[in-house]
């Protein structure tokens, strides 16, 4: 969805590695976001600061936060839920 997002071109190595640590950083804030939403004990501070490393980590990119908004989130993707 990163490299969608970028435009969906060749992408170089290094900027592989960003694609893949956002991608990494975005799974690990839903997956804290849904225990916190299921009532699990997390600290909120931690929440705060992934999102704002995943924050920083989609901006590095260069990707506009409103397209981040709207991306489906990996987990829907991986069961089917979306293109």
């Amino acid at each position: 969805m990163f490299v969608q997002a970028l435009g969906g071109r060749a992408i170089s190595p290094m900027k592989m590695v960003e694609i893949e640590r956002a991608a990494s950083l975005t799974l690990l804030a839903q997956e804290m976001r849904a225990k916190a939403l299921r009532g699990e004990a997390i600290e909120i501070c931690d929440l705060s600061r992934l999102e704002g490393t995943l924050d920083r980590a989609i901006r590095r990119l260069g990707i506009k936060p409103a397209v981040a908004d709207a991306m489906v989130p990996l987990r829907e993707r991986l069961r089917g839920g979306a293109g």
